[in-house]
């Protein structure tokens, strides 16, 4: 089973959000995870929404778990959402955050998103949404991969 991710390389300087690793290899039945790495560069951010679709014939969303770039962080609110319609599996992978009464900038790891290997053949992680809150909760000039 091959998991295509269409990522580009982690840049140090500009505002991105990555899925690392770039691509994954795994057995039918095999569990992996996937990283979602933000760099803000000189910007605060105050909250975001992320949002990725993939091919449910050949993975399936098991859990996402918040990274340290959250969790590591005092006075935080944060919630993850991946529910669709009542038994039926997920489609997209989507969280999003906010921090209460403060807002942060650096480096750091989003979220841990863990799939399940379901039949031979390949899927990307497709970007539906990105939309980083900066001070000022007005969109913030972020790229993607």
């Amino acid at each position: 089973m091959l998991i295509g991710l269409t990522t580009l390389p982690y840049l140090a300087s500009a505002q991105t959000v990555v899925i690392t690793p770039h691509y994954s290899s795994v057995d039918i039945g095999e569990d992996f995870t996937v990283q979602f790495l933000i760099n803000t560069g000189p910007l605060e951010v105050k909250g975001l929404e992320i949002e990725v679709s993939f091919d449910t014939t050949f993975v399936e969303l098991g859990h996402i778990e918040p990274g340290l770039w959250i969790t590591g962080y005092p006075s935080t609110y944060y919630f993850f959402d991946h529910t669709g319609e009542p038994n039926t599996p997920a489609t997209s992978l989507h969280f999003a955050m906010a921090f209460l009464d403060s807002s942060r900038e650096g480096v750091g790891e989003l979220a841990v998103a863990h799939f399940h290997a379901k039949e031979i053949g390949a899927t990307g992680l497709d970007w539906l949404t990105l939309d980083v809150r900066g001070l000022d909760n007005q969109p913030q000039d972020f790229s993607h991969s």
